[in-house]
């Protein structure tokens, strides 16, 4: 749609003739939308000024820089700060300033633990007075603690005082993000605002509901529940002041994050009485007298003494019957691969026993970049077993990342993605990205390893393996040329998904590491290729010298369990293997010819069975024999290579791969 006099138009994605009305409330939301984009970027970029004059001028810490901006807006809401801070024309007074306004203000907060937030707050307030470089007072006369001030105020408290919550929480999130490197120097995982306000609408929050984290952190989830209810039209003041002071319970255990959490609270004025600083295991009987009926949890990731899981289970035996728990989780929380904890499956089956897995949902791969963990958000249903079927989902949230600001940033389509989300979930619709499917605890509950794989290849993946191929032997000395055939006509041939067992042994290699081995040259005809998890030339990383004890021998396919994960090479020669690396042999009753035309085009098909496998979700051997394949069969369920010698001669440079040399020159 495009208005008049416009350079632009932009795209409702309408797919049916509306009423005009209708047309435009279609209309003023995407403005909205596109506003709200705009005032994220500059709140980006605003904060990552302030990160940056709180370290080069005022000399704060990254995990401290947080509480001197909270404090700040904080101060800022209180009449006498506002109009007196710019009198103050040194940075000793004005922080002492600052700090008292701060302590009267959290001693009438109703908040428990206020010695534990007076203990965090104080040296790093006061610290500003004797922070200040020498060279800062040339620029800033008055103070850079003044300069500080006065920039928040003029700047930022327009939004908070207009009660714009959700952009003071999404600065409050990005701030977070450059000064604490996204939280993993605090111990905890950021969870993304549209995240938070995704479990809300999950959840189905109403001023009727009581929400429970038990793994607190910044109070993202929290305020994202008070922000649905304060910000909704359709509920009175009294029901509102309800859900502030009475609805709204956390748990944090460490002091530093629990101060954050506060500050956070104060700033978007939910309720405050109910965080508790404390392990949330051993409040689990004050949680479940609390009688909450939606749970949201982020837990720590990686923690020393606790699984992923386990803080799951917790939530949900806190819940009441017929609650609705919503978590975050490594996809790696519900697999028993996991090497920092065990018993992972009891723990499943004892949630399963007690409460019914409604949803798995695959998040995007960068969603807490800088950190690359892989996450999905996993919906059960309180005081009932589990039974039926489960829906998963892959969820495209329409983020951009912008590594220069060490950001994902929402897009003009971000909205629609998560209502078309939610959508499919409450009707568990079975979509191109959702499907539903019966699992148990010894399943891993993760979209990737149930979807049904698009098996299909064409010529040009075939093409690109040929020509991987023969770079790779021009690259490492073993090209021999040969006469091209005259391309043959080929008939459409049916194709059959069968279990890549069925075909390949699933073999470990020889393994050694390569500092354990000699480095040689591949200028030196008598070194052995070197087979690491990379992703080009043909997996080789190195050459060695002649070392028996890690010699496999050639003519199998090699499969990266993890690094590169999927990564799958024809090794026509013999070879050394680094860590983690599968050796795919095919089985000769099956697999009657493996010339590398025909390797060729079973590595292709086994390149397209693991395409959507990743670092998080290894290829274990429990995972690859449950691995499909597509190939072409004769009548005697043996590989069709007459076929496949067929297809192989329409593509471009196979020549240089029908005859490889056994040597390199």
């Amino acid at each position: 749609m495009r208005k008049k006099e416009a350079e632009t138009f932009s795209n409702l994605n309408v797919h049916k003739i509306l009423k005009i009305d209708e047309y435009r409330d279609a209309v003023r939301k995407q403005e909205k939308n596109i506003r709200s984009i705009e005032e994220f970027k500059i709140l980006t970029l605003k904060a990552k000024e302030i990160n940056e004059f709180l370290r080069d001028y005022l000399g704060v810490i990254e995990n401290k820089r947080l509480y001197i901006l909270g404090s700040i807006l904080y101060a800022l809401e209180d009449p006498a700060f506002k109009m007196a801070y710019s009198a103050y024309n040194n940075n000793a007074d004005l922080s002492t300033f600052l700090y008292q306004t701060i302590e009267r203000k959290i001693k009438n907060s109703g908040l428990k633990n206020i010695q534990i937030i007076k203990d965090e707050l104080k040296p790093a307030i006061e610290g500003l007075a004797r922070a200040e470089k020498e060279g800062a007072k040339l620029e800033y006369p008055n103070g850079t603690l003044l300069q500080l001030i006065s920039d928040v105020d003029s700047t930022l408290y327009d939004y908070y005082k207009n009660s714009e919550l959700d952009l003071i929480s999404i600065f409050f999130n990005v701030f977070l993000s450059y000064s604490t490197s996204g939280g993993s120097d605090l111990g905890i995982v950021l969870t993304p605002a549209h995240i938070t306000k995704l479990f809300t609408r999950i959840a189905g929050v109403t001023s009727e509901s009581k929400i429970l984290d038990p793994c607190a952190g910044t109070g993202g989830f929290l305020t994202s529940a008070w922000k649905h209810i304060s910000l909704n039209d359709n509920y009175s003041f009294t029901e509102k002041e309800n859900f502030r002071k009475n609805n709204l319970f956390g748990v944090e255990k460490d002091p530093s994050i629990y101060t954050i959490v506060a500050l956070n609270m104060f700033l978007n004025k939910d309720g405050r009485s109910h965080i508790y600083n404390n392990d949330c295991f051993s409040l689990k009987d004050e949680l479940k007298s609390k009688e909450c009926n939606a749970g949201f949890i982020n837990p720590p990731y990686s923690d020393e003494v606790y699984p992923e899981i386990g803080f799951v289970e917790l939530m949900l035996d806190c819940l009441l019957p017929g609650s609705i728990g919503v978590a975050v989780v490594p996809v790696n929380a519900v697999s028993s691969r996991t090497k920092k904890h065990t018993g992972i499956d009891v723990i499943k089956e004892r949630i399963l026993q007690k409460n019914k897995l409604l949803a798995s949902i695959q998040m995007p791969g960068q969603l807490f970049y800088p950190k690359g963990t892989e996450t999905i958000v996993l919906v059960f249903q309180t005081g009932c077993g589990h039974n039926g079927k489960t829906w998963f989902a892959n969820y495209d949230d329409g983020y951009e990342l912008i590594k220069q600001q060490k950001v994902r940033t929402p897009t003009a389509i971000s909205d629609s993605r998560q209502d078309e989300l939610l959508d499919a979930y409450f009707d568990r619709k079975e979509t191109d990205f959702s499907f539903n499917k019966a699992v148990s605890a010894s399943d891993q509950w993760v979209y990737t390893l149930h979807k049904e794989n698009n098996y299909s290849f064409d010529d040009n993946q075939l093409q690109s393996s040929v020509n991987d191929y023969a770079a790779y032997l021009i690259q490492n000395r073993y090209l021999v040329t040969a006469v091209k055939p005259e391309a043959v006509s080929v008939l459409d041939q049916h194709l059959s998904k069968v279990w890549l067992t069925e075909y390949f042994y699933i073999l470990p290699a020889k393994q050694k590491d390569k500092i354990q081995v000699q480095i040689s040259s591949v200028m030196n005809p008598d070194s052995v290729p070197f087979v690491g998890r990379k992703a080009t030339n043909n997996g080789i990383s190195d050459y060695i010298r002649y070392d028996a004890d890690c010699i496999n021998d050639g003519g199998v396919l090699t499969l990266a369990l993890d690094g590169s994960t999927g990564s799958t090479f024809y090794q026509h020669h013999n070879f050394a293997s680094g860590q983690n690396i599968w050796i795919l042999k095919p089985r000769e009753e099956k697999i009657k010819d493996f010339s590398p035309e025909i390797a060729l085009y079973l590595k292709t098909t086994v390149s397209q069975a693991v395409i959507d496998y990743s670092y998080n979700l290894s290829l274990t051997k429990t995972r690859l024999q449950n691995i499909k394949i597509l190939l072409p069969l004769n009548d005697y369920k043996e590989v069709d290579t007459e076929y496949i010698r067929k297809v192989m001669s329409r593509m471009t440079n196979i020549e240089y791969v029908q005859i490889v040399s056994e040597r390199r020159y």
